[in-house]
């Protein structure tokens, strides 16, 4: 894709609730970390934290034979954050992957 201000320099921000995956930043000083699950509000959650599917939300009943390890995670309030780091005038790219 071709972007309008393509010799601005952008600010790249990854938010990954999974510290495997997050490591991959360390080398790549140009990102901006955030270790938190994307979320609707700022708030503790539990996460069954599989490093090749990335977090997954647990529903409130499990099935006792396969039972996951289970993780307390700290969730961020997406739409507050964004609304709260990009003005109107930035041009914003997102890619999500939600599983």
């Amino acid at each position: 894709p071709h972007y309008p201000k393509q010799s601005h320099k952008f600010d790249i921000f990854a938010i990954e609730v999974d510290g495997l995956i997050g490591a991959d930043y360390l080398h790549h000083p140009e990102v901006k970390f955030l270790p938190y699950a994307a979320w609707i509000r700022n708030e503790s959650l539990t996460l069954s934290l599989n490093s090749v599917d990335g977090g997954q939300i647990q529903p409130k009943t499990v099935s006792s034979l396969s039972l996951p390890k289970l993780s307390k995670v700290r969730g961020l309030d997406f739409a507050d954050w964004l609304m709260k780091t990009v003005t109107e005038e930035d041009y914003v790219v997102m890619k999500m992957d939600v599983g």
